[in-house]
């Protein structure tokens, strides 16, 4: 013991002198560098002179952590009329805008606005049709993809979405008396269930291995966090390369939500491996699924676009149609309307109502319409770098304000959505209503829940089929009350890229079934 004292107090084993003045000139260094950095953004930068909080200017953490809370576009609405102004600076090389007018400029492939690199690298999914910059590429994307999702496709696989949605309505059936149905988790569970077959030739079986009124298989929280995770990877991309590097059983101890994404990504690619198995072993399928066409590209790309699909393919129509339930269970008077609309026009309540006569059902409509105006799937802004103008073209103005080209710009649903010079003082409230009026054609082109242009949302087709025909079910069939223990959190929704409930989601109880 006395031996080891002696070794411990020797001076080799003291911190080096210079090791220590390196380490101080060095941290030194680095604040100086930020200091200098942060009072050039504020005074020097292009950008200086938009209003925005000045910390917002200063660095990118003011939008890490307004984002990382699920509440930026709520935060940036009360910013927009603390400054009033529809232009307003949210971080060094950032603007958001708030000026529907020129949503098309920006969002239009004219203008070639091109994709924020930073942004979309932040999902981890490289050259996948959502995060692919490059018009040509994204081209040819998605002239693969397209046809699975145009309206002929999506009307010849109904038979495929009533099968799924019969599934939910036989599983809510069987549940209905152990108390409140989670509705959000069951309609999960069929969006999840159709995408996943009609992805992959195969369900994932979500609602048939579901076993009581919660419906919550483990899969919807690594859906959850492969959205949750964006913010986080977006502003520490170190933290993207090494969840991409490190083995799952290292990953479980550093991080649980980035831990399950790479769980999601293991179940997609076993499901695209048992695909190519089966396409292998002559299986024939009932339609082709969407990667069929797909399988040559690489490892790497079939993995990243599996998530993007299933994704962009499940939650975000489970946000939608679990707010129209509560937003139409809380009216009694668009209940009513509704009810009457379904009543007269599905006398049959056990029939599958074909697609196309469901889309005459303009009350219906209106209330999906609604729905998608209000519970935007993504509510956030897509980022696009201003472009250099072309020779004899104006620059980028707003708010008579030149924009500097390679400055990144947005312009969120939420903005446009809720915009009262659009759609009056009445713009937070559920009225289906606005929909059926002189204006409603005029209105159409305010709606861009799924983007516009070539850049538009491909599953436009399949979220309104699966929306018309799980609502028109739910409400023709099904006598539904609220859960009136529900809570405000149960149905905060939160903007982690992608809309998700803070709580539950919406419950209702099944009182019985209408004749």
């Amino acid at each position: 013991m006395t031996i080891l004292t002696q070794i411990l107090s020797t001076s080799e084993l003291e911190f080096p002198p210079r090791l220590l003045h390196f380490t101080v000139a060095l941290s030194s260094a680095y604040v100086v560098f930020w200091i200098f950095r942060a009072f050039y953004r504020l005074t020097f930068h292009p950008l200086a002179s938009f209003p925005g909080p000045k910390f917002a200017g200063a660095s990118f953490w003011w939008l890490y952590q307004n984002e990382k809370d699920g509440h930026l576009e709520e935060n940036l609405k009360a910013l927009h009329q603390k400054y009033d102004t529809h232009i307003l600076r949210i971080g060094p090389n950032e603007l958001h805008i708030d000026d529907a007018s020129v949503y098309d400029e920006i969002y239009s492939q004219k203008y070639r606005f091109m994709k924020d690199p930073d942004f979309y690298a932040s999902f981890n999914a490289p050259n996948t049709i959502f995060s692919e910059g490059m018009p040509d590429p994204h081209r040819e994307l998605r002239k693969i993809i397209s046809p699975f999702f145009s309206k002929q496709r999506i009307v010849a696989v109904e038979p495929t979405i009533y099968a799924k949605v019969n599934l939910m309505f036989n599983k809510i059936r069987e549940f209905k008396d152990q108390g409140a149905i989670h509705m959000y988790n069951a309609i999960r569970c069929l969006t999840v269930d159709f995408i996943s077959e009609y992805s992959f030739g195969q369900s994932f079986s979500l609602l048939e291995d579901a076993k009581d009124l919660e419906f919550h298989p483990g899969i919807l929280f690594a859906f959850d966090m492969s959205t949750e995770v964006v913010t986080t990877f977006r502003y520490f991309p170190i933290l993207r390369q090494f969840s991409n590097l490190m083995p799952l059983s290292l990953m479980a101890f550093l991080s649980q939500k980035i831990t399950k994404v790479k769980e999601l990504k293991m179940a997609l690619a076993d499901a695209m491996s048992s695909f190519d198995k089966a396409r292998a072993d002559g299986q024939k399928f009932e339609h082709l699924p969407l990667f069929d066409p797909l399988s040559h590209m690489s490892k790497e790309y079939i993995e990243a676009e599996s998530i993007d699909i299933m994704v962009a393919g499940s939650d975000t129509t489970a946000t939608s149609l679990g707010y129209l339930v509560n937003a139409v269970l809380r009216n009694p008077d668009i209940l009513q309307k509704l009810r009457a609309e379904l009543d007269a026009g599905l006398p049959d309540k056990d029939a599958n109502w074909p697609l196309l006569e469901l889309e005459k059902f303009e009350y219906l409509t209106a209330c999906i319409k609604e729905t998608l105006r209000c519970a935007m799937p993504v509510p956030g802004r897509l980022p696009r770098v201003v472009p250099m103008p072309q020779p004899g073209t104006p620059p980028f103005i707003v708010d008579g304000k030149v924009i500097p080209p390679g400055s990144t710009v947005g312009i969120s649903a939420q903005s446009v959505h809720h915009s009262e010079s659009i759609w009056g003082l009445d713009s937070q409230v559920f009225k289906p209503e606005r929909w059926l009026g002189p204006d409603s054609k005029q209105l159409e082109k305010f709606l861009v829940t799924f983007g516009k242009g070539g850049r538009q949302c491909l599953g436009i087709n399949l979220a309104y089929a699966e929306l018309r025909i799980a609502a028109a079910k739910l409400f023709r069939c099904l006598d539904m009350s609220l859960d009136s223990s529900m809570t405000k959190k149960d149905l905060n929704q939160l903007d982690h890229f992608a809309s998700a409930y803070e709580g539950t989601g919406v419950r209702v109880f099944i009182r019985g079934e209408r004749p």
